[in-house]
């Protein structure tokens, strides 16, 4: 006849086994909800090479001054984060930064075919919204902004901070692609290290 001490033992490990299946199978659904989040790990995408492009970024970028933040033609990170919490707005602007930055590479001296080709792969990741687009690029084009009010209003709408990105971007390619005017082409390769962080957002597909 087993004994107390036995009985106690094997009711144990039978309340064990449920626990650690359960304990499992919270690991293995935690497992696949990241799979299918393609959730972004030490700086990668599944879509882009993040950390690839950064280190691009910065080996262009060493050979050019930081120029002064005033007339800035990327918005300040603080402001751009309002944009990158809306796919939509944060997609299209996306694109334009990127066809800005082809602007400028092509006036610069030296080979950036490497760079060029991740902000490709960064385009390609940006999901295909284009009456959306469309329409924002309207609005920009016929809606003046405040500047001053954008940079300190902290309640500033998104759609608002992404029209005046958008313009800033406009003003500034006019002034390289027409003008090839050295100082807007110095700043915007001044401002090319964080072009990272203003990659990073929802409008960045993430597989």
């Amino acid at each position: 006849m087993p004994s107390v001490v036995q009985f106690s033992l094997l009711l144990v490990l039978l309340l064990a086994v449920p626990g650690q299946d359960c304990a499992t199978a919270r690991v293995q659904r935690k497992a696949r909800s990241s799979a299918r989040s393609g959730c972004v790990k030490d700086g990668f995408s599944r879509c882009v090479d993040l950390a690839k492009l950064q280190q691009l970024i910065q080996d262009v970028q060493n050979g050019f001054k930081i120029t002064s933040h005033d007339e800035r033609i990327l918005l300040k990170t603080v402001t751009f984060d309002k944009i990158k919490k809306h796919k939509k707005y944060h997609g299209c602007v996306l694109l334009k930064i990127v066809d800005f930055y082809h602007e400028v590479l092509q006036r610069q001296d030296g080979d950036y075919t490497d760079l060029w080709g991740l902000l490709d792969e960064v385009k390609d990741c940006v999901p295909r919204m284009k009456k959306i687009c469309e329409k924002l690029y309207q609005d920009a084009a016929g809606k003046p902004v405040n500047e001053s009010k954008i940079e300190e209003d902290m309640e500033l709408l998104s759609k608002d901070a992404a029209i005046l990105q958008l313009q800033r971007l406009k003003a500034a390619s006019r002034k390289v692609v027409e003008l090839s005017e050295r100082a807007t082409l110095d700043k915007a390769m001044g401002e090319l290290p964080g072009l990272d962080d203003y990659i990073q957002g929802k409008g960045l597909r993430r597989s």
